[in-house]
C-alpha cells in the first residue's frame, strides 16, 4: 500500500474510533453523495532518527460544514532503532494524536 494511501487509512480509522456516529471514510471515496467536511492535511515531517526519535508535523484543515484548522507536532514519541515493530508503533501514535486533535474540532 503507497504511504499516502496507508496514512489517509489510518487517519480515518483513528478519526472514525473517536466517534462512533461519525461516517468518516477516505479518498477517493465511493460517490454516492457529496461529502459535508473535507479534511486536507499537509505531513510537514512523518520520520524516524537514528537515535530513536519519532518525528510527525502536520498542517490539518477541515472544510464544509465543520469549519476549522490547526497545527499539529508529536512530542516524546521514541522507537527502538533496529525494531521495525517499535518504529510503526511510535508512528501510528504520532498519527493517534493527530486524529484526536482532529476529531475533537469536528
Amino acid at each position: 500500500e503507497p504511504l499516502q494511501e496507508a496514512v489517509a487509512r489510518a487517519l480515518s480509522e483513528l478519526i472514525a474510533a473517536q466517534d462512533e456516529r461519525s461516517n468518516i471514510r477516505f479518498y477517493p471515496w465511493p460517490q454516492t453523495a457529496a461529502p459535508v467536511t473535507t479534511l486536507r492535511i499537509q505531513l510537514h515531517q512523518f520520520a524516524a532518527t537514528a537515535d530513536g526519535c519519532v518525528l510527525l508535523a502536520a498542517y490539518w484543515q477541515l472544510e464544509g460544514e465543520a469549519r476549522a484548522q490547526g497545527s499539529y507536532v508529536a512530542e516524546g514519541l521514541r522507537w527502538t532503532p533496529g525494531q521495525a515493530a517499535s518504529l510503526v508503533a511510535g508512528l501510528n501514535a504520532g498519527l493517534a494524536g493527530l486524529a484526536q486533535e482532529i476529531a475533537g474540532a469536528l
